[in-house]
């Protein structure tokens, strides 16, 4: 839709709570997300910016032209326009390494929400403080509402739902009723069922069993789901949840079938809308191997019964790169969790050393063609991921095994890691996506290669003298913090000259330190603390340090002797008489502390309820009352 304003304008602030406000006739935004440049800016930082920024340029339909009735309502204009900016990126981008980052963002930052006290629907029935419901739920889950609305009705019904969404509600205030009904006039799927997805909270959980019957030529797939209860949710009802599925044979040949009275062709969408359905595909010639859920159609938590020789063939010929990507993860989850559970240090050697084979095939392949995809290959599931899967969750011990699988892989792939890094980059700075591929690799060699100890210290050290970018110089930093030598400081304080008077930049130094798993972390974070350019008035500058340790550093904040919790509790105590939204956003880092083990537990409870008592703002008060309210 075209803009309606001659000029589209923006003004840049330092201090400033959010990424970016679509005032009409007036964007404000973060400096952090507007100003950039090669030198000072990473590859992140400018997808970032050019996220945002479309973003809140969509926002002149999705939110201006077109707004919410009441706030109950904020995931029609933020879940909405999350999707276009989204679709955006894609047609910028890689539309698959695209998709595979808005998943690990949505396992990252949604799931732990879906799975904890704060967890509330995507349209939430009642509300504290607004503020506080900017969330990764109204947002990032909201966004993909409207992806799984696209696929149930086809694009054909979607653009012309759209299209009547806008002329229909052009210059009035909307409700999600007005915008499912837009598309029911377009297709003769009955939306109601769909609906509920607006009201229910939670992750569905689906576990998927395959039956093959040789003689009937046919492969049943029987799919169940479960939610489980959320707070003011103890009763859940059945989603309906659209899958994509394609059938392989044994030899990687995509095989076509067909799926009721549907004509016969290469990929199927089925929808699960009860507890348990089944659906038969016939013209099945041979046993198949499932690729389920492709492109993430549906944000779930998926379980089958493939082995894990099965997942690592599939992922070997997948002509979906999501489902690739997923294969690999699925058994790289399953190594560590099995054993964490175990009580080992280490996964069982056979399959580890089956893993790192089939990853070594993958990225080998992925290399030569997409960069960008290829470093996500090399990416492990996170510790914080890692912690719902767990029963009386102890992050260092999953970060101890997972420590030990990135080890393993580095060890492997040292030849292909290292000849990644033989390739010099230009030293004039490339925006394009090809050359931030090229650098997403060259970050991901450098983390794995750090994994080894001293062992590249050399190699990563001249690395940082040499870059030539801040994605570069950033990269390399991150590596050597991973290091336990003089390395890592001698750097910072390179890092530090170079840079004092650039105060976007020196987050980025504040945040690298914050989120290192090293030895003399907390003397760091106290020294950082007391520095006199560590302005609590200041958001970017607060986050980059609290922000950084509590939500990117679950190693370390989640220790079992409370310290990280006492830690952040003692910086909201100090940050929220001069900025409620900020410490209230700073006290969601409390959203798991059930999942973790007793003593974790008792010294988390222990922290809230200092903190519950400290006469605090009625924002910081709301996230705090609902971390500790008794569980559905």
């Amino acid at each position: 839709r075209e803009y309606d304003l001659d000029v589209f304008q923006i003004v840049a602030v330092r201090d400033f709570n959010f990424g970016a406000m679509e005032n009409k006739g007036l964007n404000i935004f973060n400096s952090a997300y507007v100003l950039a440049d090669g030198k000072t800016a990473t590859d992140t930082d400018f997808e970032a910016i050019e996220s945002i920024v479309a973003h809140e340029y969509f926002h002149n339909w999705t939110g201006n032209r077109i707004t919410c009735r009441d706030w109950f309502q904020l995931c029609l204009k933020e879940g909405l326009t999350v999707y276009r900016d989204q679709e955006f990126t894609k047609a910028m981008r890689s539309p698959a390494v695209a998709r595979i980052k808005e998943v690990i963002r949505l396992r990252t930052r949604q799931f732990p929400e879906d799975a904890g006290p704060l967890a509330h629907s995507v349209r939430p029935s009642s509300y504290a403080r607004i503020d506080n419901l900017y969330t990764a739920t109204v947002y990032e889950k909201g966004a993909e509402l409207i992806r799984m609305l696209r696929l149930i009705v086809g694009d054909e019904s979607f653009f012309a739902g759209m299209n009547r969404y806008f002329d229909t509600f052009d210059g009035t205030a909307a409700t999600i009723e007005d915008f499912i009904a837009s598309f029911q006039a377009s297709t003769d799927q009955d939306l109601s069922a769909f609906a509920l997805w607006y009201a229910q909270a939670g992750t569905p959980a689906v576990r998927a069993k395959g039956d093959y019957d040789a003689s009937a030529r046919t492969w049943r797939l029987t799919l169940t789901q479960t939610v489980q209860p959320t707070p003011g949710q103890p009763d859940k009802k059945p989603l309906r949840i659209p899958l994509r599925v394609a059938l392989f044979d044994v030899n990687g040949a995509k095989m076509e079938t067909r799926l009721g009275a549907a004509p016969a062709t290469f990929e199927h969408v089925v929808v699960l809308e009860n507890a348990s359905s089944s659906f038969t595909f016939k013209d099945v010639a041979s046993q198949p191997r499932a690729s389920l859920n492709r492109g993430f159609s549906a944000p779930i938590r998926l379980a089958d019964d493939a082995t894990e020789a099965e997942r690592a063939s599939l992922a070997g010929f997948d002509d979906d790169a999501f489902a690739q990507w997923e294969g690999l993860q699925t058994i790289a989850r399953a190594l560590i969790l099995d054993a964490v559970r175990g009580g080992a240090r280490e996964p069982d050697q056979a399959r580890l050393n089956n893993f790192v084979q089939s990853l070594r095939h993958s990225v080998s392949r992925a290399a030569q063609s997409d960069a960008a995809y290829a470093a996500l290959l090399l990416y492990l599931p996170t510790v914080g991921e890692l912690i719902l899967d767990v029963h009386d969750a102890d992050p260092s011990a999953i970060h101890v095994v997972r420590q030990n699988v990135r080890r393993a892989v580095a060890r492997s792939l040292e030849d292909l890691l290292l000849s990644v890094l033989d390739k010099a980059e230009p030293a004039t700075f490339d925006p394009s996506a090809k050359a931030a591929g090229r650098r997403s690799l060259r970050t991901s060699a450098l983390s794995l290669l750090s994994s080894l100890g001293d062992r590249h210290e050399g190699l990563i050290s001249q690395a940082y003298r040499t870059a030539h970018t801040m994605t570069e110089s950033l990269a390399s930093l991150t590596a050597l913090s991973n290091i336990e030598s003089d390395a890592f400081d001698a750097a910072l304080r390179d890092f530090e000259a170079k840079w004092k008077d650039a105060p976007l930049v020196i987050d980025k130094w504040y945040g690298v330190q914050a989120t290192s798993v090293r030895d003399d972390l907390r003397e760091r974070l106290q020294r950082l603390l007391e520095r006199s350019d560590y302005d609590l008035r200041n958001p970017n500058r607060v986050r980059s340090l609290a922000g950084g340790f509590s939500m990117n550093n679950p190693v370390a904040f989640h220790t079992a002797d409370g310290w990280g919790y006492r830690f952040l509790g003692d910086l909201i105590l100090k940050v929220d008489p001069l900025n409620p939204a900020l410490s209230a956003r700073l006290a969601t880092a409390f959203e798991s502390w059930r999942s973790f083990n007793a003593p974790r537990r008792e010294n988390a409870r222990a922290e809230l309820d200092r903190l519950s008592e400290a006469g605090l703002s009625k924002n910081a008060l709301d996230i705090i009352g609902r971390a500790l309210a008794n569980p559905a």
